[in-house]
């Protein structure tokens, strides 16, 4: 068994899609099973969106009940998000004491998707971070691309070095990576007292280390995907902004939530959300694919906004599902999915379609008329699936 430990659900999916790749047979528990069989076990948790003190709380949790597994793992892998947002060195410094390690190796470049660091720059597509569309994330903006000032606000140090050094005998170590090769070098100093960290080119490159076979067919099709479909898009990216737009350009079906429900919870606010709701339920009477958003070009003056927001969304994902016949629930962004999913009740995934880099389609145990599939905010929809 391998385990890995993802900060955000989205990243979660993805790691998932990977082991899809190598065949294994992958579940994703949002509460961890002590006694699952999987081969490829991984504990979603959405540690990114929370403070640092309750990030910590849950981390040394998660590791404590690792520790009590029936099957124990061969190796553990903590899932980041390859832009280092999130409290990473507060998780890894917990679980060097609680795993009982000497050296946490952080490699979150993804050069397969233009995601380098070099000489301790972090670049995406050979511009550097802070010149991108991470900058204007709302909650880890990216105002530098220096990857020792965007990880080296927590407590504790972190040294960045090339795939060419030795590691040292214990501490945090930020390896740079601009190639494939540099990636395979990484991947051969996971020693038994090293935690591996970092985005999901570097757990790829582990598995080929350990002589893991690729499948044949890496990317399924999404043929076999029901036709009434639900589009979450909770994600506060750029692109996915600009795709809301494009969809209402084109006069796509997309019902924008009240502003008033960005500001105040469902229940407070019932009359409206009634009204939003037989929206969309009239728009899914005639048309196969609905897209549920903010308006695109929203703007949260208040901190507490984008808990509303999901909460709204969740609960809103939830009546519809229960007053129509969804067959397909696609959300993007992260911490949306971490709480519809919540809100639904579901605890466990089993991921049973990558339909590109990081989309993934997923089964539910215990609802085999839904399928729901997730997909990081910077990533793209394939363009067979675009809702537009």
């Amino acid at each position: 068994m391998i385990v890995v430990i993802a900060d955000d659900l989205t990243g979660a999916a993805e790691i998932g899609g990977i082991g899809l790749r190598y065949q294994m047979k992958v579940e994703i528990e949002m509460k961890l099973n002590l006694d699952s069989d999987a081969d490829l076990l991984i504990i979603a948790t959405d540690i990114r969106s929370q403070t640092v003190a309750s990030a910590k709380s849950q981390i040394k949790l998660i590791a404590q009940r690792i520790k009590k597994l029936e099957k124990q793992p061969e190796f553990i892998f903590i899932k980041i998000d390859s832009v280092l947002r999130g409290h990473i060195l507060t998780e890894l410094q917990v679980l060097l004491e609680e795993l009982d390690k000497r050296v946490a190796l952080l490699v979150p470049a993804n050069p397969h998707l233009g995601r380098t660091i070099k000489e301790g720059i972090y670049f995406i597509n050979g511009n550097k971070l802070h010149e991108s569309e991470f900058k204007d994330d709302p909650q880890f903006s990216s105002h530098t691309s220096s990857v020792k000032d965007l990880v080296e606000g927590e407590t504790s140090a972190i040294i960045s070095i090339p795939p060419s050094d030795e590691i040292p005998s214990e501490g945090m170590v930020l390896g740079e990576a601009s190639s494939e090769k540099d990636m395979e070098l990484w991947s051969k100093k996971v020693q038994n007292y090293v935690i591996p960290s970092g985005a999901s080119g570097f757990f790829s490159a582990i598995l080929r280390e350990k002589g893991l076979g690729l499948s044949t067919n890496l990317i399924d099709s999404i043929s076999g995907m029901g036709e009434k479909r639900l589009f979450v898009c909770g994600s506060a990216f750029p692109s996915s902004k600009n795709l809301v737009r494009s969809a209402i350009a084109k006069k796509k079906a997309v019902s924008l939530i009240p502003s008033a429900l960005t500001k105040t919870t469902a229940v407070a606010s019932s009359v409206v959300f009634q009204f939003w709701m037989d929206e969309i339920l009239s728009l899914l009477k005639d048309k196969d694919s609905v897209i549920l958003s903010t308006h695109p070009d929203s703007v949260f003056s208040r901190k507490e906004q984008p808990d509303i927001l999901k909460m709204n969304m969740a609960i809103a994902v939830q009546y519809l599902l229960k007053e129509s016949e969804l067959q397909e629930l696609l959300i993007e962004g992260g911490a949306t999915a971490f709480t519809i999913l919540n809100r639904l009740g579901v605890s466990r995934a089993y991921p049973v379609q990558e339909l590109s880099n990081g989309v993934i389609r997923m089964a539910l145990p215990h609802n085999k008329n839904l399928h729901i599939t997730l997909k990081p905010g910077s990533y793209d929809w394939p363009d067979l699936l675009k809702p537009v």
